[in-house]
């Protein structure tokens, strides 16, 4: 701004000069002394300014600076405040996780207790009123089973006794026609068997046979038969001669005459 005064006032001193050139030169002169005053002073107070504005820009620098290292610090203290609230809501979090969790522990603990006591109480109760029910008919029971009984008891056991005896006495011919079968079938291989050894193992099992059910008249004829085929060279196993000897042993003194034959016979043959 100085400057542009100072160009306006050369250039109003040039146009008078130029105007009154031939007049005033020592005006002229003191106008340029006067105009390179003002533009010392104007000069000194532009440097002035500039030192000025240089302070200013300096200052305000160094504001700027302290500005940026207060926020720096702010916003450190701001992280660390956020990441002590993240820590603390966790732990807060955690906490109620966790007394949640105790406090869920104990109500079903507790849910438990009481749900055991109440099926305990019903069990008891429902135990009991089965238990009344099943002596009522029991007793029931019992009451028109005693009535049935008196009312029938004596056509039944009169029924069953006829019906044991009648089962009696048709086992008693089965066996006796089992019996009868099984005589006729060893009395056959006994007589009609070439091997002599053969016969008298039919032998065996017709005296066996004979003594389980009773029929000893057959026994005489049949030891007739077992001493005469041990005469003619037959002869038992070492087993049979002792099963043949304890059947001897059972035979009662009616038959000791025949018995004492062939326990010689036995006694005296070979084995076979």
């Amino acid at each position: 701004m100085h400057k542009w005064v100072l160009l306006v006032i050369v250039m109003f001193s040039s146009v008078s000069f130029g105007e009154n050139s031939a007049a005033n030169i020592e005006t002229v002169e003191g106008a340029n002394a006067v105009a390179s005053e003002i533009a010392e002073n104007n000069l000194r107070a532009t440097t002035e300014m500039n030192a000025h504005l240089k302070s200013q820009i300096e200052l305000l620098e160094a504001k700027l600076e302290l500005s940026e290292n207060h926020q720096a610090a702010v916003l450190g203290t701001v992280y660390w405040a956020l990441g002590g609230v993240f820590v603390v809501v966790s732990l807060l979090l955690g906490f109620g996780w966790f007394a949640n969790f105790r406090i869920y522990e104990r109500d079903k603990d507790i849910l438990k207790a009481d749900l055991s006591n109440t099926l305990n109480s019903r069990y008891g109760e429902i135990e009991k009123n089965m238990s009344d029910w099943a002596i009522n008919i029991e007793n029931d029971l019992s009451g028109k089973f005693k009535e049935l009984e008196g009312k029938v008891g004596s056509v039944v056991k009169s029924r069953v006794s006829e019906g044991v005896k009648s089962m009696g006495n048709k086992f008693d011919s089965l066996e006796r026609r089992v019996f009868t079968i099984e005589f006729k079938i060893l009395k056959t291989k006994m007589t009609e068997e070439k091997s002599k050894n053969m016969a008298l193992t039919s032998a065996l099992n017709l005296v066996k046979l004979c003594w389980q059910n009773g029929s000893s008249g057959e026994i005489p004829d049949i030891l007739k038969f077992v001493i005469k085929t041990l005469d003619e060279g037959g002869k038992f196993t070492a087993d049979e001669i002792v099963t043949f000897n304890v059947i001897l042993d059972k035979f009662p003194a009616d038959y000791k005459t025949l018995s004492d034959k062939v326990r010689e016979k036995l006694h005296a043959s070979e084995i076979f």
